[in-house]
C-alpha cells in the first residue's frame, strides 16, 4: 500500500493491519488455550464416565457428570463473553 504521496507503504495502514493481526492472534490463543483445551478435557471426562458406567460405578459417575456439567456451563459463559467482546458495545443483537 502506497502512502498519500504514492511513495512506499502507508504507515497508518501498516499499523492498522498489525493491530488487527495482533487481535486475531490473541483470539486464536484464547480459543486454543482456554476453550479447546476445556473441550478436550470434557471429552476425556465423558469417556471416563462411559467406563464408569460399564463398571457400574454409578455414584462416582454421577459426581464426574456433575463436574462435567459445571465445566461445560462455565465454558459456555466464557464463549458468550468472548462473542460479546468481539461484537462490541454497539451491537444491538448481543450474545444469545
Amino acid at each position: 500500500m502506497k502512502d498519500s504521496r504514492g511513495e512506499g507503504p502507508d504507515p497508518k495502514q501498516l499499523s492498522l493491519e498489525r493491530s488487527f493481526q495482533d487481535r486475531l492472534d490473541r483470539i486464536a490463543k484464547l480459543l486454543h488455550d482456554d476453550i479447546l483445551q476445556t473441550f478436550a478435557t470434557c471429552l476425556l471426562k465423558a469417556q471416563y464416565c462411559e467406563k464408569l458406567a460399564q463398571l457400574e460405578r454409578y455414584e462416582l459417575m454421577r459426581r464426574e457428570l456433575t463436574l462435567l456439567e459445571d465445566t461445560l456451563s462455565d465454558t459456555i459463559d466464557s464463549v458468550r463473553e468472548l462473542v460479546a467482546t468481539l461484537r462490541g458495545p454497539d451491537d444491538k443483537e448481543g450474545a444469545r
